[in-house]
């Protein structure tokens, strides 16, 4: 199954979408066995040999019948944010979502984006990196790391851009979150004030366990905080 569906999605990247896809898949069993079950479809985990683009994508969501639950992709220069909005619109028991690369987007995606996560109770991950996110990239999605509380894990890793007033904004929202245990920043260009501030985010969060940063901005941090009793959560070592 899983052989036969990377191969379906290379067909998908190569051949310009479904149509051909189809074509090809009537004179191969596995192929069109692909084709006719979303069960296949219900985790879709692609390495980065196989950039996903709009055309791709849609597809996907054609052939898993509303069933993908975990969408795992690197975005090729023809995926826009808005197509995958609507990917997530028409899979309710999505549960896992990381995207790599998908830099096409205006802020009303991302406010569209926390919005429609916002009505997937089953979410439990979510990874955007290296998506050019902002620190108003973060304030689109505030409302989504407010409001959920099934998301245990999130990664804006690779997004240098999010800047200090991203980082604050951010730790607003995980300060009060009883959901997140796992967060991830490398590559955010995290100051030694923000990792102090992410830090004291970490011991007074209720539920988070694991903060990820570069490692400059780890020891900046360790280096100024004092932690309050031996059962506190501690950042973990240095990468």
């Amino acid at each position: 199954g899983g052989e036969v569906l990377r191969l379906v999605l290379v067909a998908l990247r190569d051949m310009q979408g479904a149509g051909e896809l189809l074509r090809v898949a009537s004179v191969s069993r596995g192929f069109r066995d692909a084709t006719r079950n979303p069960a296949l479809w219900a985790v879709v985990c692609l390495s980065d040999d196989t950039p996903i683009d709009d055309a791709s994508l849609t597809s996907i969501c054609s052939l898993g019948a509303g069933g993908v639950e975990t969408l795992d992709f690197f975005a090729g220069p023809g995926l826009r944010m808005y197509t995958l909005v609507r990917a997530v619109q028409l899979n309710p028991r999505l549960a896992e979502l990381h995207v790599a690369g998908c830099a096409a987007h205006s802020e009303f995606d991302l406010a569209e984006l926390s919005l429609v996560l916002q009505d997937h109770a089953s979410l439990a991950a979510l990874s955007l990196e290296d998506c050019a996110l902002t620190a108003r990239s973060v304030h689109k999605l505030l409302p989504l790391f407010l409001c959920s509380t099934s998301l245990t894990s999130l990664s804006l890793a690779h997004n240098a851009a999010i800047g200090a007033g991203g980082i604050v904004a951010l730790c607003a929202a995980v300060r009060v979150s009883t959901s997140l245990t796992s967060l991830d920043l490398r590559g955010c260009a995290v100051s030694a004030s923000n990792a102090n501030d992410l830090a004291q985010v970490l011991l007074a969060s209720p539920s988070l366990t694991d903060l990820q940063l570069d490692p400059l901005a780890q020891l900046g941090a360790a280096s100024s905080i004092t932690f309050r009793n031996a059962s506190s959560p501690s950042l973990p070592r240095p990468l």
